[in-house]
């Protein structure tokens, strides 16, 4: 389910149609595991797609299998629309620390998903995708006090460049059914995308319940992932070039607001207090 969900939610808008007649662009070529690394006894199978959807065009999506015991394959897409980059979903690269999702861009190698390199519509593109060392966070994202979702909950955990000025970020995501009370997540991101590490927060931003602080973004605040915090400044900066598991993030909640009295009301007894004294 790796960032198919977000990645439905947010480009829902860009749903695309194929005219009969429109002119296509094709992106072909080689993609590699990184040196030294070859797919295991079941492969690796990878789906490869545009950023936007191209409902009625196939040939903007494939799911390629790198054979066992071996480090690349070949890919071709077709797309029907202009400026159209290349995203990734590979769930078995998690576990030979490679990169398990983002999109391509010629310059910097294996970046987060809006970030790839755009391919004009006309052209024919020989690009080869070098997949890399990933960075490895596994965990679980919890409720607070054994609550439990009554469904429709939507969780996401995002790792962020620590990076300045720099927006690199990657994300696994849920939509929680009734009686769920956490969420495990694993993300691979590239190690050498940020030179100063990354940050790791969680939130429930859609369908949330009302009397929890869900929607606010947790950050991460030691190695472990708890305690959170609701302020970004506390996040732990997780050192690129690790695999870090049993990361726990619970979520904040509730929130619990003091019922303030009513002066009004109030009023009422001290008067009939004062009353009674002067009889």
């Amino acid at each position: 389910m790796k960032n198919t969900i977000i990645y439905s939610l947010f480009l829902l808008g860009f749903v695309i149609a194929k005219t009969t007649d429109a002119q296509t662009t094709t992106v072909s070529g080689n993609i590699s595991l990184p040196s030294g690394i070859v797919a295991g006894p079941a492969g690796v199978e990878i789906e490869l797609r545009g950023l936007f959807f191209e409902l009625n065009n196939p040939l903007s999506t494939q799911t390629i299998t790198i054979p066992p015991e071996q480090s690349s394959t070949n890919y071709s897409l077709t797309f029907s629309e202009d400026d159209q980059s290349i995203v990734f979903d590979c769930p078995s690269c998690f576990d030979l620390g490679v990169t398990d999702t983002g999109s391509w861009n010629e310059t910097t190698g294996v970046a987060s998903m809006f970030s790839g390199t755009n391919y004009s519509i006309g052209t024919n593109n020989n690009v080869d995708i070098l997949l890399e060392q990933a960075t490895t966070f596994s965990g679980r994202v919890v409720f607070p006090n054994d609550f439990a979702s009554s469904g429709n909950d939507f969780i996401i955990v995002t790792i962020n460049s620590a990076t300045f000025l720099t927006f690199d970020s990657f994300s696994d995501s849920v939509i929680l059914g009734n009686g769920d009370s956490n969420f495990d997540f694993r993300i691979g991101v590239p190690s050498d995308a940020s030179a100063d590490g990354w940050t790791l927060s969680a939130a429930c931003p859609f369908d949330c319940d009302t009397n929890l602080v869900f929607q606010d973004t947790n950050f991460a605040t030691t190695v472990n992932g708890d305690p959170t915090s609701l302020n970004e400044d506390d996040a732990f900066i997780f050192p690129s070039d690790a695999s870090y598991t049993n990361i726990v993030i619970t979520l904040q909640g509730p929130i619990i607001e003091a019922d303030t009295p009513d002066q009004e009301g109030a009023l009422v007894p001290i008067i009939n207090l004062i009353l009674d004294e002067e009889e």
